[in-house]
C-alpha cells in the first residue's frame, strides 16, 4: 500500500511573491522620453540611494527597472523614484551569493574582488588580498 504524498516541504520555497500598488502611476527609466526628466529622475535616485546609505543599507539591486519617474502632476513636480528594496541589506553584510540585476552590476561586485585597494606597504598587501568582499555604496552608485 503507498502512502499519498504531502505537502512539498517549505524549505525549499523561501520566496515569497509580494505586489505593492501605489495611487501613482510611475514609468520606468526606458519609458522616459525627455532628457531633462531623466536627469531629474537619476539625481532623485542618487539621493535616495544616499539616504540609504545614512540608514546603513545598500540597495544591491539598481537597475533601469527599479529606477521609476513620477511625471509633473498639477502644482507637484516630477520626481524619481527608487523601487524594489527585495536585495537591500544592511552593510557591512557579507553575503555569498550575487542577487540584482545582471546587466546593472558592479563589475567589482561581479568578479567578486575589489580593483582599488588603498596604498599599503608590501608586507600589508598579502593581508589586504584577504579582505573578504562586500557589497558597497560604490556598487549601488555604479549602477546607477
Amino acid at each position: 500500500m503507498q502512502s499519498k504524498p504531502g505537502p512539498p516541504s517549505l524549505k525549499h520555497h523561501r520566496r515569497k511573491h509580494a505586489r505593492t500598488v501605489f495611487k501613482e502611476t510611475c514609468e520606468s527609466v526606458y519609458e522616459i522620453k525627455d532628457f531633462r526628466s531623466l536627469v531629474s529622475c537619476l539625481a532623485d535616485i542618487v539621493k535616495a540611494l544616499n539616504l540609504m546609505r545614512l540608514a546603513g543599507y545598500v540597495h544591491r539591486d539598481v537597475s533601469a527597472g527599479n529606477c521609476l519617474w513620477l511625471p509633473a502632476a498639477g502644482n507637484e513636480p516630477g520626481r524619481g523614484i527608487l523601487a524594489d528594496l527585495e536585495y537591500a541589506r544592511p552593510y557591512a553584510t557579507p553575503t555569498d551569493n550575487r542577487q540584482g540585476t545582471p546587466a546593472f552590476m558592479a563589475t567589482e561586485y561581479q568578479t567578486r574582488e575589489y580593483f582599488f585597494l588603498p596604498d599599503l606597504e608590501d608586507e600589508d598587501i598579502s593581508s589586504a588580498k584577504r579582505v573578504e568582499f562586500i557589497f558597497n555604496f560604490y556598487h549601488d552608485l555604479e549602477s546607477v
